[in-house]
């Protein structure tokens, strides 16, 4: 307060500039909550597409070593 009463000069530009650091702290808030959204879709998305490869690489594993296991049965 001290400050504030000698520094009244400062006090006026400081109390100015107030409302524009509110209104862009806003403005950004709003910006990475829409960002957060889209980001967590195209994860969503993107996780998708990872836990469809490995179900059919997985299935491929899986063939390819029933298949070998036949062979080994036919050959015995």
């Amino acid at each position: 307060i001290i400050a504030f009463i000698f520094g009244w000069k400062l006090t006026l530009v400081v109390l100015a500039t107030v409302p524009a650091f509110i209104i862009s702290a806003g403005l950004q808030m709003r910006s990475i909550a829409g960002f957060g959204e889209k980001t967590r879709k195209a994860y969503e998305e993107s996780n998708e597409i990872v836990q469809q490869r490995i179900m059919i690489s997985s299935l491929g594993f899986g063939f390819a070593q029933g298949a070998l296991f036949f062979i080994y049965a036919l050959a015995f």
